[in-house]
């Protein structure tokens, strides 16, 4: 693109302790099953009302690796291509 300076560095670097910068602090799996128990089980009736009674009652054992997939996924900036909901083509 015209007028852009093409660089070989990738995005950390350009991240300094500035007042311009934002750091994430590392999600935990005790905020994974906060927000789990904040889900509504009754406010969906059908397929979803049984998914969120799943998620409640599985919480303690889906923290952990959800915790390490939300880290991952801010940390790197990627989104695991399971996950992804919208497929992208030219």
């Amino acid at each position: 693109m015209e007028g852009l300076k093409t660089v070989k560095r990738h995005f950390p670097e350009f991240l300094v302790n500035s007042p311009e910068t934002f750091y994430f602090v590392p999600v935990t799996p005790g905020e994974v099953e906060s927000e789990i128990s904040l889900l509504s089980s009754n406010k969906s009736p059908g397929v979803y009302s049984w998914l969120v009674k799943i998620l409640k009652a599985a919480k303690c054992f889906i923290s952990q690796p959800l915790m390490k997939i939300m880290s991952t996924s801010i940390i790197e900036g990627t989104l695991p291509e399971k996950l992804r909901l919208q497929s992208w083509t030219r």
